[in-house]
């Protein structure tokens, strides 16, 4: 009793302790009752990309590679998947509490802490800017309960991502805090932030994390006398996060130069997800058009990619902020007024780029800038409003606090949202019969714009005397209001939620599944992931997520020739969207000949249970005696568009190389070799086979750098593109064993320069 009396009487503690707990508040119920995230990426990406790689790592083995997806691809280069990312390595734990479901609760868990990091990451920025204890607490909890991060908590890469946000910010603040002699070359408070949020696995956050840091960091720059070394150590201490984090970045890097995404996004796709513009009218309105957590999403664009409230009184404490900053008149600190203003510039300059298409910004970016063709998805930009805008509104308060607020203008400003009250009101009754979705979200974001005219009416009286219950009435407020409008306990699904899908995944052990395109694409958009709305999980079974990619990774697993990896190898990509243009009688005949035993579709999109047909298939592993060098894009048309042909008839095809040439293209029809393989490891292959003549193997695996084949324990074997995007070999006559393994060198070479960089970093951390 006495400790909590101390931490009450200490206002920095005590206020810690409330943006610590403020997220524990918020998803009580899910921690309280086990509560596990299901909807969209979750149960479709992390969860089974996190399970696969703890069962590897648990065998002993490294998760470089999945084999279970789309003929193979990287597994530890997906970025997304973040497995070098500290704290997820406590998600072991969790597992090995109980397997697999702790896995899943332990991301709950991990939730929490994350937001907690991001509190009081935000709490410690505003400290810096020398705010008020009422303000930084209020400015925090805007920050992690914003509509922005709280409706993302299903998309966990971003979550992680951008909680490092107000840590990284800090270290560019504090390099102006001292004088020359003071400011080390090599900055923990920079290097740390800046290395987690690259290992947290969402580049575009980090990409906008580290472009607001460099505005920052050069508008303050300008002002400042000491030009070259501040200049040396930021870019440094960003080359060094680099170098620490290169054990991920370059085989990720090798991953995106083989992948769909290696030189650049189309226009379409990078303006996917524009801001919609009538979407501003929830800045005060927050459901206006309507939530699929609670009914349906009645707007255009995304509800979520949009998402933009901070709450009502945030919103009018940021247009107080930036009245007093524009009129110049509070006494600041020079850098303090250099970062509030960056920070009212910043603003609009997101909410015109996240735009994206309806507006002439982005694409002049996209088209003229390097680097904003990367990425799609504009609305994510406001990911900077939501940055500034909760520093600003923390910022607002405590200039609200300070100042007398004119009665006769806080008078028009209630009379105004008292006519708004009035007029819903009487059209509801009288005129026209609009959606509820409108009519409350008018109401409640009008009485609260009236509560706080009220407030601050009796502020300019009461204050002095009231000051300690206005501020916890208003931080209250904001708190209630943010719970309200993006609470996401419906987003969760009861602990046991994904026993199911492990338990019907085990039929499929021994099957190659292909899961038709459309039909892909209405199961997990139409059946389970509505953008309109969101489906009560809690009465479904992780049942009806069979057959969606990738959650044949949760165990045991099945392979399936369809990934929802966001990378995957540039070849696969074409060949798959190729395959997805040709009947359903034409894909099963061109998957035949490629190791695909089911063919899974809808045959209506009013039918809940996919039909699934047999195909009596090719082994993966498969004997060739002759080849034909050919362009690639013949290749592809060859193996999608002939119809005579098959894996008897033809010789392997190679792709066009200067030092490849066709190999005895008449023996197409003999086929005389005996072939076994199978699995050593997910890294592994073991082939054995008899042939009376030299000839080609190909492996249903896709082609990709690192991958490695020593024939009879002791020569190496040249690997060749075959059949458009598989492995091929030329391997002498006779009875011989070969392994084939993903060893990649941009592995090796990550680690070489990552172990380099820590070393230095230990050295130097206190000398340079």
């Amino acid at each position: 009793m006495n400790k909590l009396r101390q931490i009450i009487k200490n206002k920095n503690t005590f206020a810690l302790f409330i943006v610590l707990i403020t997220p524990l508040i918020f998803f009580i119920e899910a921690i309280f009752y086990k509560k596990v995230l299901y909807w969209g990426t979750t149960s479709t990406q992390f969860f089974p990309w996190m399970e696969y790689a703890i069962q590897q790592i648990l065998q002993g083995n490294l998760p470089l590679w999945n084999p279970y997806n789309g003929w193979g691809a990287p597994l530890l280069a997906n970025y997304q998947s973040a497995l070098f990312y500290p704290p997820n390595w406590g998600l072991i734990i969790f597992y090995l509490i109980d397997p697999p479901r702790g896995l899943f609760f332990g991301y709950t868990i991990l939730l929490v802490f994350h937001l907690q990091l991001g509190g009081v990451g935000f709490y410690r920025l505003l400290t810096k800017l020398e705010l008020n204890t009422s303000a930084k607490i209020l400015g925090s909890i805007v920050f992690i309960l914003s509509g922005y991060l709280i409706n993302r908590i299903n998309f966990i890469s971003m979550i992680w991502a951008m909680v490092w946000m107000p840590w990284i910010i800090i270290g560019v603040y504090d390099l102006f805090r001292k004088d020359k002699k003071s400011i080390k070359y090599i900055r923990l408070d920079l290097i740390i932030p800046i290395s987690m949020q690259l290992l947290a696995g969402h580049a575009q956050t980090t990409y906008y994390t580290l472009l607001v840091s460099c505005i920052f960091f050069l508008a303050m720059w300008f002002s400042h006398s000491h030009k070259f070394k501040l200049m040396i150590t930021y870019a440094l201490n960003i080359l060094i996060s680099i170098g620490v984090c290169a054990i991920q970045l370059i085989p990720t890097a090798e991953y995106l130069l083989q992948s769909q995404r290696s030189d650049e996004v189309g226009f379409a796709y990078a303006t996917n997800y524009s801001f919609w513009p009538w979407r501003i009218l929830s800045i005060v309105f927050p459901d206006f058009w309507g939530n699929p957590m609670f009914g349906r999403y009645l707007g255009g664009g995304n509800f979520w990619e949009d998402h933009i409230y901070l709450g009502v009184f945030s919103f009018i404490f940021i247009i107080f902020a930036i009245i007093i900053i524009l009129r110049n008149k509070e006494k600041m600190s020079s850098v303090q007024i250099l970062f509030y203003r960056v920070c009212f510039v910043l603003i609009p300059f997101s909410f015109l780029m996240a735009l994206g298409k309806n507006f002439i910004l982005f694409p002049f970016f996209y088209h003229y800038i390097p680097t904003f063709d990367l990425f799609q998805a504009p609305s994510r930009f406001i990911l900077i409003y939501t940055f500034c805008g909760s520093i600003l509104a923390a910022a607002g308060f405590a200039f609200w606090q300070k100042k007398q607020i004119p009665a006769r203008k806080t008078g028009i400003f209630i009379f105004i949202f008292i006519a708004i009250i009035i007029g819903v009101f009487v059209s509801r009754t009288y005129l026209i019969d609009l959606p509820v979705s409108i009519v409350n979200s008018l109401y409640l974001g009008s009485m609260l714009s009236v509560l706080f005219g009220g407030l601050s009416i009796i502020k300019n009286r009461w204050f002095k005397k009231h000051k300690n219950l206005i501020n916890i009435f208003i931080l209250l407020v904001v708190f209630l209001d943010l719970y309200w409008f993006a609470n996401q306990n419906n987003q969760f699904a009861h602990y046991h939620f994904y026993d199911p899908i492990h338990q019907k995944n085990e039929r499929w052990t021994s099957e190659i599944v292909y899961l038709e395109k459309r039909s892909e694409e209405f199961i997990k958009f139409n059946q389970n992931f509505r953008f309109d709305r969101f489906q009560d999980f809690n009465s479904r079974s992780s049942e009806d997520l069979m057959f969606l990619p990738d959650t044949n990774l949760f165990s045991p697993q099945y392979q399936m020739i369809n990934n929802f990896d966001p990378f995957v190898p540039g070849n696969y990509s074409m060949f798959m969207t190729n395959l997805s243009t040709l009947s359903i009688y034409d894909q099963k005949s061109v998957l035949k000949n490629m190791g695909v035993t089911k063919f899974v579709s809808l045959d209506s999109p009013w039918v809940d249970f996919p039909n699934i047909a047999n195909i009596k298939s090719d082994d993966i592993v498969q004997w060739y005696n002759c080849s034909l060098v050919r362009p690639a894009d013949e290749i592809l048309k060859e193996l999608l568009y002939n119809k005579n042909i098959n894996n008897v008839n033809r010789c392997l095809f190679l792709t066009e190389k200067e030092d490849l040439q066709n190999k005895n293209p008449k023996n197409a029809s003999l086929s005389d070799a005996t072939v076994h393989y199978q699995h050593k490891s997910a890294n592994t292959f073991e082939i054995s086979y008899t042939s009376d003549n030299d000839g080609w193997l190909v492996i249903r695996n896709n082609y990709y750098p690192g991958w490695k084949a020593i024939l009879d324990d002791r020569e190496t074997i040249e690997l060749q593109e075959a059949d458009y995007l598989f492995t091929g070999l030329n391997v002498p006559a006779g009875n011989h064993k070969i392994i084939l393994f993903y060893q990649p060198f941009s592995y090796r070479l990550g680690f070489m320069i990552s172990l380099v960089s820590f070393l230095m970093l230990f050295i130097l951390r206190n000398t340079f």
